[in-house]
């Protein structure tokens, strides 16, 4: 079993180079490059890249026996543990200077997440969790909201990959039956809005192990509702489609509401 205490003071450690390097990505001039697909829609830079690379050397020295799964580089996976890291979610946010983008490090034994990190450091904000220990902003512990109190108008984060008239028609469908959805254009910003109570539900469609190491653990501490539509996140990557999880998480009745809209769409691609 590893040490918990141990993982959470080796990663602020590491942080406090990651988080330098990414502003200092971000203050400069950038050259966006295309990973596959359109620029516009699928950007990388050379600071993605760097970082992934400084935090898997730092991680596996600190951890030998853990593995490790991140969107830039080759995967390494281990039967017990694993690292699941995105080093900047939100790299066309961060490639058009627009500030909300974080990294995401959790820490995954088997399948499921049982640490994660959230470092958003132009906001100055780190969000860490612990399997049976709660939330923590800022290293203070988060006192989770009633879940059952939910906004008259709530507040809706919406993100779709791929597929773009399928997205318009969830769009509008979301806005007919509840209310304008919003998008920031992070996936781990969502959630820890989701987590922290500040949004009410967050539903993703097509998403990535690395997008969602933090999420389970999430809702799980927050009290909150998960839901997976399709095939639950897992890190059986060989051969396979990464940009595949479906999850719906936050307060109900939304929850049930947004799933039921999924599973529809989910049915007609799959006839």
């Amino acid at each position: 079993m590893l040490d918990f205490k141990k993982v959470h003071e080796v990663i602020l450690e590491i942080l406090k180079t990651t988080d330098q390097k990414i502003v200092d990505g971000f203050n400069s001039d950038l050259e966006v490059k295309d990973k596959g697909g359109r620029v516009e829609s699928n950007p990388v830079t050379e600071v993605d890249g760097a970082v992934e690379d400084f935090l898997k050397d730092q991680l596996s020295e600190a951890f030998p026996e853990v593995g490790f799964v991140g969107e830039e580089r080759d995967n390494n996976t281990k039967d017990e543990y694993n690292w699941v890291v995105d080093p900047i979610d939100g790299t066309k946010n961060f490639s058009l200077k627009v500030p909300v983008f974080c990294t995401s490090i959790a820490l995954w034994k088997n399948n499921k997440p049982v640490y994660g990190m959230m470092s958003f450091p132009m906001q100055n904000l780190r969000v860490h969790v612990i399997d049976g220990k709660g939330i923590f902003v800022n290293e203070k512990k988060h006192l989770a909201e009633n879940k059952e109190s939910v906004q008259k108008t709530p507040l809706i984060l919406f993100n779709m990959v791929g597929n773009h008239k399928l997205k318009a028609e969830m769009f509008v469908k979301i806005l007919e039956d509840m209310f304008s959805p919003r998008y920031f254009g992070s996936a781990v910003y969502h959630l820890m809005m989701g987590g922290l109570g500040k949004a009410d539900v967050v539903a993703l469609w097509n998403l990535a192990p690395w997008d969602l190491g933090v999420a389970k653990l999430l809702m799980q501490e927050a009290g909150l509702e998960y839901r997976y539509v399709g095939e639950d996140v897992n890190l059986d990557l060989e051969g396979k489609e990464p940009y595949r999880f479906k999850i719906v998480v936050g307060k109900q009745p939304f929850v049930d509401k947004i799933a039921s809209f999924f599973e529809e769409a989910l049915d007609k691609k799959e006839k």
